[in-house]
């Protein structure tokens, strides 16, 4: 008889009735639904402001509507050298068993949160380097000519930027198009979508 050092349910199963086991071979996955890790993958600037014990919120594909709350286990030592990210364990505690290991979730986390400061849509910055804190953004006057503007970087997700210098907030920025355009170019926004705040 084998006993497994805690209770949990059968996730995989290697060897059945009648195969031969050989020392070291694996035999069955055990998992503990009432705890789950959820894995995830977040850019250098960020996991420098993580740390295990913070909060998390984990949305599984799988149960629409839901939102599970966990806390940071663990945030990797070493970044991936090609996407420049850092693997991070989030810890998610899973009473009803509605979390279903090797499920697809997405992970919110609150890195840093800063009052009072000027940010823009993440497309109107155009970067100096792909991983640097500069860059360029094209604002736009009242007679619609487009200047040039050097930014410096701060925070950043998915769709917005930081800015650290270079604006006070509340200008018109272009966020397509923008990349090329020269300095002092006249502009027309076809739609909406084209242009953007610095919101302060």
């Amino acid at each position: 008889m084998i006993r497994a050092p805690f209770d949990g349910i059968i996730t995989g199963q290697f060897q059945y009735q009648g195969d031969l086991a050989v020392a070291g071979g694996k035999l069955l996955t055990v998992a503990d639904p009432t705890s789950m890790i959820a894995k995830t993958q977040i850019s250098e600037e960020v996991a420098t402001t993580l740390k295990p014990g913070d909060a998390v919120k984990v949305l599984p594909d799988d149960v629409p509507g839901q939102t599970f709350n966990g806390t940071i286990s663990l945030v990797g030592h070493a970044a991936d050298p090609q996407t420049r990210s850092v693997e991070v364990w989030v810890r998610v505690p899973n009473p009803t068993g509605l979390l279903r290991p090797n499920g697809i979730a997405r992970v919110i986390i609150a890195a840093q949160a800063v009052a009072n400061t000027v940010t823009v849509p993440a497309p109107a910055v155009i970067l100096d380097a792909t991983n640097g804190n500069t860059g360029t953004v094209m604002v736009v006057d009242n007679k619609s000519i487009a200047h040039e503007v050097h930014v410096t970087i701060g925070i950043r997700t998915a769709d917005r930027m930081q800015i650290l210098s270079g604006l006070q907030g509340g200008e018109t920025v272009v966020t397509e198009g923008n990349y090329g355009l020269p300095d002092e170019t006249k502009v027309t926004f076809a739609n909406a979508a084209d242009k953007g705040a610095a919101e302060k």
